[in-house]
């Protein structure tokens, strides 16, 4: 799970060192109390690319303020999100983010 400081929210062995910059989610949403929308705006990015855990809150509620933000290409990666909550969550957030 990723709970702030946890084994779960640790960055993966193979993501370290990458020289990628990663965004630590505070909320549901990682735009939510967090740089993401100043960083994004500086970079003029237009795209968003979303992976990561609990399809069904996390990754719905970044990819819908993503969205809702009228300014960027929001994706899902279907295969590199998933839910503590099981097929069932993981199935319900993909249906809510289509």
């Amino acid at each position: 799970m990723g709970v702030p400081g946890s084994q779960g929210a640790a960055l993966i062995p193979q993501l370290q060192g990458t020289g990628l910059e990663f965004v630590e989610e505070k909320h549901y949403s990682s735009f939510v109390d967090s740089t993401l929308l100043e960083r994004l705006t500086e970079e003029n990015v237009e795209e968003v690319i979303i992976c990561g855990i609990n399809t069904d809150f996390c990754v719905f509620r970044t990819a819908l303020d993503s969205f809702a933000r009228g300014r960027f290409d929001t994706k899902v990666v279907e295969q590199a999100v998933g839910s503590i909550t099981g097929a069932s969550g993981h199935e319900t957030g993909l249906k809510w983010i289509r």
